[in-house]
């Protein structure tokens, strides 16, 4: 793998990561979460574990059934641990890396931006 393939690659699992991370943060309203897993589709992302996670993310923020924060940060390892990674860093996937300052909706919205802009260029 050339270092250019190399960077790109690591680019997009880190933006993959970080968009699952703010899909994931405890003040994000579900009705927000919903409204951006309605935007994606699973085949934004190119990492498997990632896919899954977004998935079940995306399973448990359903508009007729969102589940809160709480329930996410409860269910989610066990959900994604049935479907076979049990080795993924929930405490980090899950610790709700907040910045002073920066609203979950904003966060989210740069995520999200920051991801499809990766897919655009691959």
């Amino acid at each position: 793998m050339n270092e250019q393939h190399r960077e790109s690659y690591t680019d997009r699992r880190d933006a993959e990561w970080c968009l699952l991370t703010s899909l994931c943060a405890p003040n994000l309203p579900a009705m927000l979460r919903a409204e951006f897993c309605a935007k994606l589709h699973a085949d934004a992302f190119t990492d498997f574990a990632h896919r899954i996670v977004f998935q079940e993310i995306c399973a448990m923020s359903k508009a007729d059934g969102a589940r809160s924060a709480g329930d996410l940060c409860e269910h989610l390892p066990s959900r994604v641990t049935a479907r076979g990674f049990p080795d993924l860093d929930f405490s980090d996937l899950l610790a709700g890396d907040e910045r002073p300052g920066e609203d979950p909706l904003t966060r989210l919205e740069h995520a999200y931006e920051r991801l499809t802009s990766i897919k655009e260029k691959l």
